[in-house]
């Protein structure tokens, strides 16, 4: 599951920085959302890299999934609180 995620979560940041440099003329804004998504990345990442090098299982990959899925949420929630609640 979590590397069907990761799989998933770079095409999602490679389409959107594809569309964000056809609309606004850079890959990469600098947001929150958009470091949010990158801290993600870089979590299930090295997730996925420990579990295959070190055979990572247990509690370090909870900890790590749990982390992850808590930086995506926090990326979503702000987005939904800035433009809920901000605009």
């Amino acid at each position: 599951m979590v590397r069907m995620g990761f799989v998933l979560l770079t095409v999602a940041i490679t389409t959107g920085s594809l569309y964000s440099h056809y609309i606004n003329g850079i890959f990469f804004a600098l947001s929150h959302k958009v470091i949010f998504t990158w801290a993600t990345w870089l979590v299930f990442g090295t997730l996925l890299v420990g579990n295959h090098l070190w055979g990572w299982r247990g509690a370090k990959a909870s900890k790590l999934t749990i982390s992850g899925y808590i930086f995506l949420a926090l990326a979503f929630l702000g987005v939904k609180f800035v433009v809920d609640i901000l605009l």
